[in-house]
């Protein structure tokens, strides 16, 4: 897998994008990444997960630069691509779509969760999304997934919450995943 920092060309493929900061690669994450997977496969287009550096975050992280190149290899993602945060904290929204998305990334197919938001602020949501992208490129929007057994939202937030109050298990069953030793001293 190809780790592209801080991009400055545009991508001389047709790239399907998935969005987010994806700490602790959980659930929903897992299946975000393999719905671009499938549609990349299915398209002729280059699998792509865009994240962030340095975003200060509320919590403790739930996994390392490192270890979420490992999850993006693992489900078939092939290039990883990393803004750092700072120099997209000020970006309007339509500046991120028409310069990030569909110039530098070339993206034809945009994937993220129900959650997301995006430029100066975080003021854009997915429904800001859809209408910057228009027909451009297609967008997927991944509805909330829950728990099957405790009914609660798979979210990094959630997990950090679970970790808080000691519940290994409970984390766990919503990441999908052991979790790293390091949480468990």
């Amino acid at each position: 897998m190809e780790i592209v920092k801080n991009p400055t060309f545009p991508f001389p493929e047709a790239t399907a994008v998935m969005l987010g900061q994806f700490d602790g690669f959980h659930r929903a994450h897992r299946r975000l990444a393999q719905s671009t997977v499938s549609y990349a496969s299915a398209n002729a287009l280059l699998p792509v997960a865009f994240t962030f550096t340095g975003r200060k975050q509320k919590g403790i992280a739930l996994s390392t630069e490192e270890e979420k190149a490992a999850f993006f290899h693992g489900v078939g993602i092939q290039r990883l691509v990393s803004f750092d945060f700072d120099a997209l904290r000020e970006m309007s929204p339509e500046d991120f779509v028409e310069q990030i998305l569909l110039t530098t990334l070339s993206a034809k197919a945009v994937f993220c969760g129900f959650n997301y938001r995006f430029g100066k602020g975080a003021a854009a949501t997915t429904r800001d999304l859809s209408r910057l992208i228009d027909t451009r490129a297609a967008l997927f929007v991944l509805p909330e997934m829950k728990d099957e057994k405790s009914g609660v939202s798979i979210s990094s937030t959630n997990i950090r919450t679970l970790l808080d109050q000691k519940r290994f298990r409970d984390a766990e069953r919503l990441l999908g995943h052991p979790l790293p030793e390091r949480f468990r001293r």
